[in-house]
């Protein structure tokens, strides 16, 4: 797979230099254009996309780190290599800044720019692969996306994430540009006023529960404003609304008003639940929230789960379980299923023990010794074998666990339960 490239330096000698002595095809690339300018580069990345630009840090009109901002700015996902004469810390600096993946002196050495190059392409590569694995993935995320979104900006609002390379992953995991953290948002209460009274329709308590309805109506409203539920407190839930691009900040609030009274109008005509709401505080930008929920009292599993959907809820466990049943011979970490369903490590055990009545951790461990019994019964492994098919390198430690399980070593399951039970089948009825 070669990989698109454009180059931009107003010396005819150095771009002529990348683009006949450079053997880009053989690195993985295939050279789309030359500039003269940064400014030609950025007209280009209106309309076109590479994945990677090479540029020069001093040109006439706009330099290299005018085109390392605008692709910034943007969150263009194109890497950035710096050509420069020019031994500038400042420049440096700033690259950094705007995320520049290399930055190279001239007269640049080929090897350097080779070994460059390569680390790049394998950089693309591994990018490549992930993306690929994602959209495999995309349809079955999506049913879970709302409540991965409502915890990432959840533990911003609480100050469990404050690294910035950290919470631009988890971003991009869930389909959101880090542009959103720069967006004004406001924090939102709301509250049933005749929560009493709802909480007694049996229809309502055995689908999602009338908070979920609400949440339901909230994350389905997102036009030029997005909902996401960041706490939930007693009672009431507290949104976070976040204009995202589309409202002018000056009259953000006023939309807020004039959303939220459309949605409570929508709640009372379908559902008939009635809630009443407060703007608590507006921020700049989304970063701004980060940690002003600190001291707030940490919702329980029950209040979180009351908040999302049955359905959620459901297709979380579900894609847990389906997971484990596919990988528990191998070693399977907390953290390895928390990545898996985008959720805080910690969040996610309580989360599984509330919906299920399980630990995560007995889970995973009752799904290898149901397979090692099967295994048994087959009787054609060593039981060192079934331990490592099961997930475990140790067999000392297999057959302590399996003893916990079933009252018996392997061995011992195996002459006094399974030949039991090959007696019973064989004797007269």
């Amino acid at each position: 797979m070669s990989y698109s490239l454009i180059i931009a330096d107003d010396e005819d000698a150095i771009r002529t230099g990348l683009t006949k002595f450079v053997n880009w095809h053989d690195l993985g690339f295939r050279l789309d254009g030359c500039f003269e300018d940064g400014s030609g580069v950025i007209d280009y990345l209106k309309h076109h996309k590479p994945d990677v630009v090479v540029t020069d840090i001093r040109m006439t009109r706009k330099s290299g780190l005018d085109v390392a901002q605008y692709i910034y700015d943007n969150s263009l996902q194109i890497k950035v290599v710096i050509i420069s004469g020019y031994k500038d810390f400042e420049y440096a600096r700033q690259a950094i800044h705007y995320n520049v993946d290399n930055y190279l002196l001239k007269p640049t050495n080929l090897d350097d720019l080779h070994s460059v190059f390569q680390g790049i392409r394998d950089k693309l590569d591994k990018e490549s692969q992930f993306k690929r694995e994602w959209e495999t993935e995309k349809a079955h995320y999506g049913e879970i996306l709302p409540l991965v979104r409502d915890q990432l900006f959840s533990d911003l609002y609480k100050g469990k994430l404050t690294d910035r390379n950290e919470i631009r992953n988890k971003l991009r995991r869930v389909l959101l540009s880090e542009v959103v953290l720069e967006c004004p948002c406001w924090l939102v209460t709301v509250r049933m006023e005749n929560r009493e009274h709802k909480m007694e329709r049996q229809s309502i308590q055995e689908t999602d529960g009338p908070s979920s309805a609400i949440r339901n109506f909230f994350i389905s409203n997102g036009d030029s404003i997005d909902f996401y539920q960041v706490d939930s407190p007693g009672y009431s839930m507290i949104y976070l609304a976040i204009a995202n691009g589309r409202i002018h900040p000056v009259n953000g609030e006023e939309q807020v008003v004039k959303r939220i009274d459309s949605i409570r109008q929508s709640l009372l005509s379908f559902t008939g639940l009635n809630v009443a709401y407060s703007i608590v505080k507006g921020f700049d930008a989304v970063s701004g929230i980060m940690g002003s929920g600190r001291n707030s009292d940490e919702p329980s599993a029950g209040k979180t789960a009351n908040a999302g959907s049955l359905a959620t809820s459901n297709a979380i466990i579900a894609k847990l379980k389906d997971y484990v049943s596919k990988h528990y011979a191998t070693d399977i970490s907390l953290d390895d299923l928390a990545e898996y369903v985008f959720m805080n490590p910690t969040y996610l055990s309580r989360y599984f023990k509330q919906q299920t009545g399980e630990n995560l951790s007995e889970y995973l461990i009752h799904t290898r010794m149901d397979r090692a019994i099967d295994l048994l019964s087959e009787r054609k492994y060593k039981i060192y074998e079934i331990g490592e098919k099961v997930g475990y390198r140790s067999s000392k430690y297999f057959i302590k666990l399996f003893k916990q399980h079933t009252g018996y070593t392997p061995m011992e399951y195996l002459r006094h339960v399974l030949k039991a039970g090959d007696a019973d089948e064989s004797a007269p009825r």
